[in-house]
């Protein structure tokens, strides 16, 4: 019986802005001794994606630095998107242009949701893979949440997307046709964009 080919997923972690709201680099904030995004990035390493992009744009070269103990990986690769200032859309479309012809998904990450356990992203990966669904959404209690994998046939509606905006136009677009996967106790939504989201993930990460 001949092998069935393989069907990649590629991880992309969108770690581009400038974190307005927050006044300093969300990316950079340390917590626990090792900084958020180099939290999200251990944990897609250490899952069965096939290949982890880091879309990277304000203070690019601080951020690359603090990347620095994983980049031994050769599944890791990082991408520099300057324009970042027109919004999170062309960070994901500057990822898009750089992943491998075969990938069949693209698991968008963001860059400042650091309570991921590789479990979780495996578990959708699974549930993707084995389904024809066009897009796999993770639900923690019964709510819908991120990182969502995209197959192939929703790239064309990320690529035109504008703006601060990732795909969750596109979810709600395509929501319907989704497969859902319960990822409760291995990942929670939480995010950094005030001094507050930094405490709670303190709590949370310590």
């Amino acid at each position: 019986m001949p092998t069935p080919p393989r069907r990649p997923v590629t991880g992309l972690v969108l770690a581009a802005g400038r974190s307005t709201r927050l006044g300093r680099p969300k990316q950079l904030v340390r917590i626990g001794g090792q900084s958020i995004l180099s939290r999200i990035v251990s944990a897609a390493l250490a899952s069965d994606l096939d290949q982890v992009l880091v879309v990277l744009g304000y203070q690019a070269e601080e951020v690359a630095h603090d990347l620095s103990p994983l980049a031994g990986s050769t599944r890791l690769k990082l991408v520099i998107n300057p324009e970042f200032d027109r919004g999170m859309s062309s960070s994901l479309q500057a990822g898009l242009r750089q992943l491998p012809e075969e990938t069949a998904g693209v698991m968008v990450l963001l860059g400042d949701q650091p309570v991921i356990h590789p479990e979780a992203i495996n578990r959708l990966i699974f549930a993707f893979l084995n389904s024809d669904a066009p897009l796999c959404v993770p639900l923690v209690a019964g709510a819908r949440v991120t990182p969502v994998i995209f197959g192939r046939s929703m790239f064309p509606h990320l690529e035109v997307l504008t703006g601060d905006v990732g795909g969750r136009n596109v979810v709600n677009q395509f929501f319907h046709q989704a497969v859902k996967v319960d990822v409760t106790g291995w990942l929670d939504p939480a995010d950094l964009d005030t001094e507050d989201d930094c405490n709670r993930l303190t709590e949370l990460l310590e």
